[in-house]
């Protein structure tokens, strides 16, 4: 009886440990396929910080860092635009020292530049040097009239808004950008220019809330911009019901943001053919399109992008496969990176299975968000990619 009651016990331990440990399928690569980094501006604010992520990334198979330079306005860079960002230690040059430290090595620098988002609700008012203090007539407008400068954070959040943006439509805003962007080339020499938020903020119908939130685009110059164009005030259209006149808006808006991708891919490419431009995009271009105006596969059919990174967040996996189709819609996988949500509760399984959904379905590579993970994590993740070849364009 004793000898039987030892040999259930013996296999209900067996079973417990094997059931305890999870088998991760390796990705076996046998072509082109790259990992990569977003890295959060207060990442790279410090020396010690950008050792640590450099000690992070080291012999593993992350090989493109996109490190964000321009958050909220600021800059964590030298600018001849924009204020140091108040976590930049006097003196120091982030940028310049993450391109000096890793100049010898394989791994490439692409400087993150946000566009049209420029400050969180809770910084309002800025600082005398910012650009919202110096052009506040820049920021963008609703469908009523009024500056988003006036919103409270909560009425930001109630329509999805992450704080505040300039207007993509005003041709300065779009210079200012433009100029940035040729700013960075003239002092450093990275491999990449990277664009986040180069879109407008969330406009119109929510799926989720089943209502309309508000719009955006209607600063004052926008507006007569486009009643010289189409004869009409945008506040003064429907914005409810389909019409020749909200269509009209719309692409409106969607031009607006595709011209200043179109001019920053001239900027960079007149500096050199070889560095990679690329943008950060929303998962679902249908609704990218329809709510924020970016239009990310036109970038990509006409060139005026390299690479789109897909902002693919998701927990599990059946979702990270509905972002698959919508990438894979494009006909242009072999220039897609799949972003990968990594958070402090993200499973090794998890990301694992995702970075293989994305090799399998012919994409170009993955970008991890964000560089805030142990480093063994990264490391074992790595472990889990077996090259079988390195080639690497970019």
């Amino acid at each position: 009886m004793k000898i039987k009651k030892i040999i259930t016990i013996l296999f209900l331990v067996i079973i417990q440990f094997s059931c305890s440990r999870e088998y991760i399928k390796p990705v076996s690569v046998k072509r082109n396929f790259s990992g990569a980094l977003w890295v959060v501006r207060h990442s790279i604010s410090t020396p010690q910080k950008i050792d640590k992520l450099l000690n992070t990334i080291k012999g593993t198979n992350i090989k493109h860092l996109i490190v964000q330079v321009r958050g909220r306005g600021d800059a964590y860079y030298t600018s001849s635009y924009e204020p140091a960002a108040f976590d930049v230690p006097e003196g120091f040059d982030p940028l310049e020292y993450i391109i000096d430290k890793t100049r010898k090595s394989d791994v490439k620098i692409h400087a993150w530049v946000n566009v049209s988002f420029v400050l969180n609700a809770e910084d309002y008012p800025p600082g005398e040097k910012h650009i919202v203090s110096k052009k506040p007539h820049w920021v963008t407008h609703d469908q009523t009239g009024r500056s988003i400068s006036e919103y409270s954070k909560k009425e930001l959040d109630d329509n999805l808004v992450e704080g505040l943006f300039l207007d993509p439509a005003i041709p300065e805003v779009k210079d200012y950008i433009v100029g940035i962007v040729d700013d960075i080339l003239s002092r450093y020499s990275v491999d990449g220019i990277h664009l986040d938020y180069v879109r407008y903020p969330y406009s119109g119908y929510n799926s989720y809330k089943k209502k309309h939130l508000n719009d955006f685009g209607y600063n004052p110059i926008a507006r007569e911009i486009f009643k010289k164009m189409h004869g009409t005030d945008p506040v003064d259209i429907d914005r409810f019901q389909d019409s020749r006149e909200k269509r009209l808006f719309d692409n409106f808006r969607e031009n607006q943001i595709t011209e200043i991708v179109k001019r920053i891919n001239k900027t960079v490419k007149s500096k050199n053919e070889n560095i990679v431009f690329s943008a950060a995009v929303m998962p679902r271009h249908d609704w990218g399109k329809k709510v924020y105006f970016q239009d990310w596969p036109l970038w990509l059919d006409n060139n005026y992008i390299d690479l789109a990174c897909v902002m693919s967040y998701s927990n599990g996996i059946p979702g990270f496969k509905n972002y698959i189709k919508y990438a894979d819609d494009t006909r242009h996988n072999n220039r897609i990176f799949m972003g990968i949500s990594v958070k402090k509760t993200t499973r090794l399984k998890n990301a694992a299975e995702q970075i293989d959904l994305a090799y399998e379905n012919n994409m170009r590579g993955y970008s991890i968000f964000s560089f805030d993970h142990e480093k063994n994590f990264i490391r074992n993740l790595s472990k889990l990619i077996e090259y079988e070849r390195a080639i690497h364009k970019y």
